[in-house]
């Protein structure tokens, strides 16, 4: 090596030295900020640990890791509840103009390593961002962080890194596990304190809008979800459209714990779903083993045997990765990346693939229901009452539905939620409200 090339690595690494003063958002232990090259460490460490478990080239996942944040050694970090846009641009620049000073070969390999973890052009740097992810997970929820400090962001923080592969699905559980408790006993960060999970419910398919088919899952899934203390919180209908599906899934993977999705995984043209959730969590779509074998068994098991054609072969392909959900019914399985869970659309299966997945659902508290109807009550006259109830019940979620039957209408009232002295206290100020109006209040719904 030259005197000119160790004095270029010198100037480089004297540079570098910029990262151990680079404050990032999270605290340490004993409640400092920590530096990007103590979050760089640890992800090495990280990655020694789980590399060979994840089935990537060791030496380059860790060269990946040391290098990808080595850009904000000029200008820092930008917290990613900061984040307006897309600041791969400006990090790479700062990267050329740190590396500079190094040999011709190394500063390509330097940058090109970069490249290769921004665009995840690997497996080695797809677990990189994963990894990344973890890290920071983990500093957060076991820092001593100041008051306010945003724990709520981490539920939906780098979900689709995470989903990338099992094993760093199984750590994300833990950690969020861990971000909840912080949040349950931390009020003062800003959120109310974590109670229950939520879910968001994405059915997908154009014979649903178009009216041809009659959506019939989603008062299976709201009552089930409801039951283990998982309150659905959002449903959207889409159409089997990739732009709207990938939009969609990345908006609402980010703001719920739990996406759960029905339709668009069987063998035809227009069943897209898994292809799309593929290219949203930026993954390979790719025939998954388990489920070939699956399905190649199940046709060779009819009588006489059907052939596993190339149509077939599409319900066994999915997202790198990929978790099956097993199906009782019908064999074809769906599957779990991250935090979106994709079944089927006919109700049947994808009630049975629920009932297999549910037991491995983390939920909260069950929501409870207590009601009361009336008949001949009219909603106009019960409106500001029930109003009023509202206002001193905030932890309660009431709602008037209006019933008619062959013999008159009437209102039915229902109260729900997870505290059962808050249930009680107010349906029995709902029930004292329509006696007050000269009706006769029957508990329960309408008949």
């Amino acid at each position: 090596m030259t005197p000119d090339a160790i004095a270029g690595i010198l100037d480089f690494l004297r540079a570098a030295e910029a990262l151990k003063d680079v404050e990032r958002s999270a605290h340490t232990s004993r409640g400092r900020h920590e530096s990007t090259a103590e979050h760089s460490w640890r992800l090495c460490l990280m990655a020694m640990l789980l590399g060979p478990s994840l089935g990537v080239d060791l030496g380059r996942l860790l060269r990946i890791c040391v290098v990808h944040d080595l850009g904000e050694a000029l200008h820092g970090d930008i917290p990613a509840t900061e984040q307006t846009g897309d600041k791969s641009a400006a990090e790479r620049a700062d990267l050329e103009t740190l590396a500079a000073p190094l040999p011709p070969a190394m500063r390509a390999e330097l940058l090109a390593l970069w490249d290769e973890y921004d665009a995840a052009a690997t497996p080695e740097a797809v677990a990189a961002k994963g990894l990344d992810k973890l890290e920071t997970l983990l500093q957060h929820s076991q820092g001593a962080n100041p008051p306010g400090f945003d724990y709520g962001f981490n539920l939906g923080y780098g979900r689709d890194r995470t989903g990338a592969h099992p094993l760093l699905a199984a750590f994300r559980a833990v950690l969020d596990d861990a971000t909840r408790a912080r949040i349950s006993t931390e009020p003062s960060s800003g959120h109310p304190p974590m109670t229950n999970p939520t879910a968001c419910l994405l059915i997908i398919g154009n014979e649903v809008l178009s009216g041809r088919t009659k959506d019939a899952n989603l008062q299976f899934l709201g009552t089930r979800l409801g039951e283990i203390g998982i309150p659905l919180r959002e449903v959207r209908v889409i159409p089997d459209v990739p732009e709207t599906i990938i939009g969609t899934v990345n908006a609402v993977r980010a703001k719920f714990t739990y996406v759960f999705t029905t339709g668009g995984i069987g063998p035809t043209h227009d069943d897209i779903t898994a292809e799309c959730i593929s290219r949203a969590f930026g993954v390979p779509w790719e025939q998954h083993p388990e489920a070939m074998a699956l399905l190649a068994a199940h046709y060779a098991s009819r009588e006489p045997p059907a052939e596993f054609n190339a149509a077939r072969q599409r319900m066994a392909t999915m997202p790198r990765g990929a978790r099956l959900i097993p199906n009782p019914v019908s064999v074809a399985p769906g599957f779990i990346i991250g935090n979106v869970h994709v079944m089927a659309g006919v109700p049947r299966i994808m009630q049975a693939m629920f009932e297999q997945l549910a037991p491995s659902l983390q939920g909260g508290t069950p929501v409870q229901s207590r009601a009361v109807h009336a008949a001949g009550l009219l909603e106009g006259r019960i409106a500001e009452g029930l109003g009023e109830i509202q206002a001193r019940f905030p932890k309660v979620e009431i709602g008037s539905y209006p019933y008619y039957r062959e013999n008159g209408g009437g209102v039915a009232l229902v109260a729900k939620g997870t505290d059962m002295a808050l249930l009680d206290a107010a349906i029995a100020e709902i029930t004292a409200l329509v006696s007050g109006l000269g009706h006769a209040p029957v508990a329960g719904e309408p008949k």
